[in-house]
């Protein structure tokens, strides 16, 4: 284990000069324009066609091909693999109750400054979708 948080990690490079911030979520939303936005930051030149080429050459089902010899698309989970799932949010099927209040107590300050949630409510909607989604919850609005 770090001998470290990941809140310290994140408050010690985190909008520091120089550095670049780059979130899975929006690699896997548009890799291509991502990557461009990540070459341009290092003052790179950028051939769209390149991108193009290394966005498929390490696109999931690639290089699940090229490890493993089975190709998988984005959702189709291997727990044993590194390449597990490819996909963003999964937490949402892993984590329950007490697993988030656990995040919030510890990370709620990097959740915050890295964007993905905005107030701390954020525990009480996930449980409340949750339920509505294992039909737990009676009285949909």
């Amino acid at each position: 284990h770090p001998g470290f948080r990941f809140c310290e990690f994140v408050n010690s490079w985190y909008e520091r000069s120089g550095t670049c911030s780059v979130r899975y979520e929006d690699l896997l939303s548009d890799c291509g324009a991502e990557l461009t936005r990540i070459l341009e930051f290092l003052g790179e030149p950028v051939c769209p066609e390149r991108v193009q080429e290394v966005v498929d050459f390490h696109s999931f089902s690639n290089q699940t091909l090229l490890r493993y010899g089975e190709e998988r698309q984005h959702g189709q989970e291997n727990i044993s693999r590194f390449e597990r799932k490819g996909v963003s949010g999964d937490w949402r099927n892993i984590f329950n109750e007490e697993s988030c209040r656990l995040i919030h107590e510890y990370e709620w300050d990097s959740l915050q400054r890295l964007g993905y949630e905005s107030d701390p409510g954020w525990i009480d909607r996930f449980l409340e979708s949750q339920q509505v989604v294992s039909g737990k919850h009676e009285n949909l609005v």
